[in-house]
Order: C-alpha cells, then sequence, then structure tokens
C-alpha cells in the first residue's frame, strides 16, 4: 500500500492536474497588430510566452509544419505569426489552452505593414542567419502569400485571416480574448487592459495595472527586460 500511494505521489507530480498547470496562452494576430505589446504584458502577468523563437529546433520544426513543438513543453505558449498556420491544430493538442487574439482595422494595417515591409527583406539581411531567414520566408509565405509589400495580396490575407479567427471564435469563443489597441479605435485605458488580460487569465491585475499596457512607437521602456532575452524576435515582428 505504501509503494502504490508513493507512486501515486510521484505520478501527481510529473503529470500535474489541469488545475495546477499554467494553462498554454497563444497570441494570435497579424503582423503588427500589437502582437509583442500584449505577449510582454503576458510575460508581466507571469506567463513565459515567446514571441516567434528563431533557435534553429523550433525554426525546423515549424518549417516541417509539425505543430506540436519543442519548446511548449516548457514554455507558456507562443506568440505572432508563427501561430496561425498551426493555431487549429495547437488547440487540439492544448485542448484547455487559451487564445488572446489581436485586431487592426484594415486600412490601419496596410498602412502600417508598408511602412513595415518598406523595411522588410525576407531573403537577404546579413544580420540574421540562413535559418531564421528561412522560417521568415515561410511564414510570410504561409500567411501572407507574399514575401514583399503587395496591397493586394496583403488585403486578401487580412479577409482570409479575419474569416479563419472568426470560424474557431464561433467554435470556441469561451478560451477567446480580442485585443484591437493597435488602430486605438476601442480607447482603453491601460488599467482596462490589464483588468481584460489579467480577469481573462483569472490572474489579480493590481501589481501590473499602474504601468502602460502597451507603447506602439516607444516599445523599449516597457518591452527592456523582455528584449534584452528576446533580442532574435525582431527578425519576424
Amino acid at each position: 500500500m505504501l509503494f502504490v500511494e508513493l507512486m501515486g505521489k510521484l505520478r501527481d507530480l510529473w503529470h500535474p492536474s489541469a488545475g495546477d498547470r499554467k494553462r498554454k496562452v497563444f497570441v494570435a494576430g497579424l503582423s503588427s497588430t500589437a502582437t509583442k505589446s500584449v505577449t510582454a504584458a503576458l510575460g508581466a502577468l507571469g506567463w513565459d510566452v515567446r514571441y516567434c523563437p528563431t533557435d534553429e529546433v523550433t525554426v525546423g520544426e515549424v518549417i516541417r509544419g509539425e505543430c506540436d513543438l519543442s519548446l511548449l513543453r516548457e514554455a507558456d505558449g507562443v506568440s505572432d505569426i508563427m501561430t496561425l498556420p498551426c493555431l487549429r491544430r495547437l488547440l487540439r493538442l492544448y485542448p484547455d489552452a487559451l487564445v488572446v487574439r489581436t485586431h487592426r482595422d484594415k486600412q490601419s494595417w496596410l498602412r502600417a505593414m508598408k511602412v513595415h515591409w518598406d523595411h522588410l527583406d525576407a531573403h537577404n539581411d546579413p544580420k540574421q542567419p540562413p535559418h531564421v531567414l528561412r522560417m521568415r520566408s515561410y511564414l510570410l509565405s504561409s500567411v501572407y502569400r507574399t514575401t514583399s509589400f503587395t496591397e493586394e495580396l496583403l488585403s486578401e490575407a487580412y479577409d482570409r485571416h479575419v474569416n479563419d479567427m472568426a470560424e474557431l471564435w464561433s467554435e470556441e469563443r469561451h478560451r477567446w480574448l480580442t485585443l484591437d489597441i493597435a488602430s486605438r479605435r476601442q480607447k482603453y485605458t491601460s488599467m482596462e487592459l490589464w483588468d481584460m488580460l489579467a480577469g481573462f487569465l483569472n490572474v489579480d491585475s493590481h501589481k501590473v495595472r499602474n504601468r502602460p499596457f502597451y507603447d506602439l512607437k516607444e516599445e523599449n521602456e516597457f518591452l527592456g527586460d523582455f528584449n534584452r532575452t528576446q533580442e532574435e524576435a525582431v527578425a519576424i515582428r
């Protein structure tokens, strides 16, 4: 009996119950929709969500279409367009996972993407190793069906993304939170945004709610420590 009880306790340590585990969180949004700021906010609330990780293992898995990423054995989630090709499968793999969807109105998003892609070369960037460029090209092709700014293709990609998200949301709306903060249409205060996100995660926001939630122009102050540990994340913004 003692042996059985001991093995039961060890099993609980190795495989904690769902109530004892942090639920995975996937930040699902197109580029330039504040995915990076939301990822940093999740970090401030205690979630280790990886913003476009570019280690060689993850890159290889992403390019091969292997959605059960090795890093998810230790990380609490992934963020940005990396989640989009795999989101449906990720939600099947992690049935209690949560999704934070970042949104922006189309015209504002297209203007931001034009500026963003003026400084983006999917194929020739001397600052990035070859495997990062391969992933960048793969994700841009998968999500946008182009690796250079083409307004018509990006407009189609936006509509396709909105429809895909609406379909997924309709199936499992209880585990979705949509934040439209990049277009600034909603006019939320930082406190309201912290409370929305913390409430969605079922955690207390009192330690962070007096901090700025995001800053699209001057992210460095808020993201300081986060950026220092995620410097390669700028490979795909």
